[in-house]
């Protein structure tokens, strides 16, 4: 073979291997940003799968994010690590990030991907009314923490005091102490309430937390007031990434059951009826799930409990960091009757 074919041929496989390397590696000539963003369960559920689909798909990577999702065991911890600026980005409770812009931490909402709950209180067969909860033992993570804020949320409901039941606080594994009658109530999204249910039938939803307080804000995504100020192209970026991956998730229910059964870890089975359940609620968002009207709802929630003081009730604004998603979304139309 004389040396013009040689060099012809070595030409033709390494433009071959340009043009098929390409899609594989989406902006490799063009400027990766990296960013960090905490989720608040290990492993997620299954209405915390968001970012993990926006992975998978390649939504992060269409928008030029190499992005690293590290998990925690609760939203608190999660809010706390981005106020401190160890993360970029981070999902926590709407309530508080109410209660920390209320602190002056900081932060500011930049998409809300569930902002109605996922949750339920699971029950034992022996509760059938909120009534039947008088005298029981309610398992709560932490006092104060989500499980508790949404178990005192149910008291006021059924008109029961907080010192008319018993407080039991547990480990973030609820579905064991229920089995044994450690407790009598837990506070389990829905795919683990569906998981419980095969361990025993007779457990079942006293309340669906969706139904039950459907305008208080449920997993809200937070960022650093100083990142979003020095760099807001970057943050745009990632509302856009998981704005198209809730869109994604109601229209490709096979795909997201796919990336729930490998990152949540959840039967097939459990991960399809739960989906069915948040996408008949519209749990997920499909726009920026950050409608003032819940933003304040949410606000006025905390100040009625106390967890906000009146005279420090953080505006709408102060909650939301308006110019981000407004920029963000410009590209996405709105689509009706969804937050």
């Amino acid at each position: 073979m004389d040396r013009r074919r040689v060099i012809g041929l070595m030409a033709l496989v390494l433009g071959g291997i340009a043009f098929w390397g390409s899609p594989a590696t989406p902006g490799l000539a063009a400027t990766v940003t990296k960013l960090t963003l905490g989720m608040p369960t290990t492993p997620p559920n299954l209405v915390h799968i968001v970012p993990w689909v926006a992975k998978e798909q390649g939504f992060f990577a269409d928008e030029g994010l190499d992005v690293e999702i590290i998990t925690f065991e609760g939203g608190v911890y999660v809010i706390r690590n981005v106020v401190s600026g160890a993360l970029d980005a981070g999902a926590g409770v709407g309530a508080s990030v109410a209660v920390s812009v209320a602190k002056k931490a900081g932060i500011k909402a930049i998409f809300g991907s569930a902002p109605r709950f996922a949750s339920t209180m699971t029950v034992r067969s022996n509760i059938k009314t909120l009534q039947d909860l008088k005298g029981k033992k309610i398992g709560v993570q932490e006092i104060g923490g989500f499980a508790d804020v949404l178990s005192r949320m149910v008291l006021r409901k059924a008109g029961i005091k907080p010192d008319e039941v018993t407080f039991i606080p547990i480990a973030s594994a609820d579905v064991p102490p229920l089995l044994a009658g450690a407790i009598d109530t837990a506070v389990l999204h829905v795919d683990q309430l569906m998981m419980a249910r095969q361990k025993d039938p007779s457990f079942h939803a006293l309340v669906k937390f969706w139904e039950l307080e459907p305008n208080q804000l449920f997993n809200v995504f937070v960022a650093q007031e100083k990142k979003l100020a020095a760099e807001p192209a970057k943050f745009q970026a990632l509302v856009r990434a998981l704005a198209k991956a809730n869109r994604f998730m109601y229209a490709n229910k096979a795909r997201t059951v796919d990336v729930a059964v490998k990152h949540a870890k959840l039967p097939r089975d459990v991960a399809e009826l739960a989906y069915d359940e948040l996408v008949k609620g519209k749990v997920w968002s499909q726009n920026d799930g950050l409608p003032r009207a819940k933003v304040e709802y949410t606000i006025d929630r905390m100040v009625q409990v106390g967890s906000i003081k009146s005279e420090g009730r953080p505006k709408h604004e102060d909650y939301v960091a308006v110019s981000i998603l407004e920029e963000a979304l410009k590209s996405l139309p709105r689509i009706p009757d969804y937050d």
